[in-house]
């Protein structure tokens, strides 16, 4: 009976959702295992089997197994208690063992254990915070309350091998046995791993903070083990891993976390978020439903072939090729299929109004069009220059070159950008009133306070980062009559546009913020854009600022 325990330092890293999908992919495989709830103080195993093992603590489990097995007062300390061995005692742990509900042919059964009848919480919290209970899973580094001889210690390895043996004897017989271990270094963990134990994955959470914790302790875990075992027997887990660590600076951080664990990339196991997952915690590889074809059903899948194969058998080898045949072999039984058909995305489209939302604050963002975006208008513009145009942009979008005076013709394409931004900034403003805002109308007062909501918004939501320059508002009666604003880190304003000649595409953004401030304030504003140039050479953060006016009432546009 092969051994898995799941250990991390923290809470909340998913090791009882992934003891949970170990088990029932074992059983789909044909084979029978025990899982074992051992985190005393948040037993929730039984919750992830899908609501139909929420009656399992009834059954008793760990707890109400020892309670069954001690005799005299465990607050009396050890001097006056006895344990009786689990092989003489009436009740077998059969009695406390829970077999989780399954449909279907050819699967194989799955002994919960619970961690205790929890619902008559006085006796449970009275077992658990005993000194006997302590002491139990604390044999071998010392701890405790009173006397505690070499004798006794050797009494409590002996209970806990005969616990391990009784699993073995359950009927059908496992050939797995799952642990689900508390979380931090608490001498529990420690004892069970050592008596326990062919194998640990260890899940950390997916930052630098969380494994610098652990970065020194996954050699030293060795020591936990009974007998000489090779490194292989401890397999590190990512877990929660965001897709943002595959791009950009998230490379940079997997790198500093491979680093920090003197790990290679097949070394380390992810298991990536899924936002599903953190709001239900399903189980992925399914109990009463098929497996769900998602990144993270194969993840735990290769986690699970990895945990499976025998380290001894490999130590010191570099095991990627087995784990990823047994990979394929297990997708194959479990009907699962070898590619990803479902992955969780960073963002997710709003198809009322074609928009990408970021899950994390329901913010909309256009990043992942921008590339896009940029490529039509700038093949726009290309095809509506005329040759006299085209010439000007060639040296430059202002029209200077070697000094030279420049033009504030705009051209044709930037005359319809303007009017489509103009076009555009309506459109947002009417959804600003009707639908942010809920307003009966353009507002008539307090300007100042509309256009800093507006910026404000917008930066979330829309083409950059929008602000009032400091000390540019002017009012009068409430009523905005000039402004400046400023546009940060908007990718119609890239650090990098010499191509395209200096912010090509900012006659755009004039008619936006004409549009939008029209709309929302009820009257007519001209904007006037020029460039602010670079901000911040580190993050190469380029900007640029629209002056606002309000029309004379009786302007009429040119």
């Amino acid at each position: 009976m092969r051994t898995v325990a799941f250990y991390s330092f923290k809470g909340g890293t998913g090791k009882s959702l992934a003891a949970a999908n170990m088990a029932v992919c074992l059983s789909r495989l044909g084979k029978h295992c025990a899982v074992v709830d051992l985190d005393f103080d948040c037993p929730t195993l039984h919750l992830k089997f899908e609501n139909l093992c929420d009656h399992a603590p009834g059954a008793g489990g760990v707890v109400d197994f020892v309670r069954s097995h001690t005799k005299g007062d465990p607050w009396t300390g050890w001097n006056s208690v006895k344990l009786v061995s689990s092989r003489k005692a009436q009740k077998p742990l059969s009695d406390f063992t829970y077999p989780v509900p399954q449909r279907g042919a050819d699967l194989g059964t799955i002994h919960l254990i619970a961690a205790g009848d929890y619902i008559h919480q006085e006796e449970y919290l009275a077992s658990v915070a005993s000194p006997v209970w302590t002491m139990l899973f604390a044999s071998d580094v010392g701890l405790g309350v009173g006397a505690f001889t070499a004798k006794q210690a050797s009494q409590c390895e002996r209970f806990l091998e005969s616990f391990k043996e009784q699993v073995s004897d359950l009927s059908p017989e496992p050939e797995y046995f799952l642990l689900d271990l508390r979380s931090g270094f608490g001498p529990l963990s420690r004892t069970t791993i050592r008596l326990w134990a062919d194998v640990v994955a260890v899940f950390l959470a997916s930052n630098v903070e969380s494994v610098s914790i652990l970065s020194g302790m996954l050699r030293e875990m060795q020591a936990w083990f009974d007998g000489p075992l090779t490194y292989e027997a401890v397999v590190p887990v990512l877990t929660r891993t965001p897709m943002t660590l595959e791009t950009g600076r998230g490379v940079e951080v997997k790198q500093t976390i491979l680093s920090m664990l003197s790990l290679q990339e097949d070394e380390l196991y992810y298991l990536h978020s899924d936002r599903d997952v953190e709001m239900f915690e399903h189980l992925r590889l399914g109990l009463s439903h098929m497996p769900h074809n998602c990144l993270l059903s194969h993840e735990y899948v290769r986690l699970f072939a990895r945990l499976m194969l025998p380290a001894k058998e490999y130590a010191g080898q570099d095991v990627t090729e087995q784990v990823d045949e047994m990979a394929r072999a297990i997708k194959s039984s479990i009907k699962l299929g070898q590619f990803v058909q479902w992955k969780d995305r960073v963002f997710r489209l709003e198809t009322e109004r074609g928009a990408l939302i970021n899950p994390s604050d329901n913010a909309r963002n256009v990043s992942f069009k921008v590339e896009t975006i940029k490529l039509l208008l700038h093949s726009l513009r290309e095809e509506l220059l005329t040759p006299a145009e085209a010439e000007q942009a060639q040296s430059g979008h202002d029209g200077t070159e070697s000094g030279a005076a420049p033009t504030d013709e705009p051209t044709g394409f930037e005359q319809a950008l303007r009017v489509a931004g103009a076009e555009c900034g309506k459109r947002f403003g009417s959804v600003l009133i009707n639908d942010v805002w809920r307003l009966k109308g353009p507002a008539k007062e307090n300007h100042e306070d509309w256009v800093r909501k507006w910026s404000d918004f917008d930066s979330d939501v829309g083409f950059g980062r929008f602000a009032p320059k400091s000390g540019s508002l002017r009012v009068e009666g409430g009523r905005l009559t000039s402004c400046k604003i400023v546009l940060r880190e908007s990718f119609l304003a890239p650090a990098h546009d010499s191509e395209y000649g200096d912010h090509a595409l900012c006659s755009f953004i004039s008619g936006y913020i004409e549009g939008v401030l029209s709309h929302i304030l009820g009257g007519t504003y001209t904007v006037i854009h020029e460039i602010l140039g670079y901000e911040d050479e580190q993050s190469r953060s380029e900007s640029c600022v629209f002056k606002v006016a309000k029309k004379p009432t009786g302007t009429t546009e040119t």
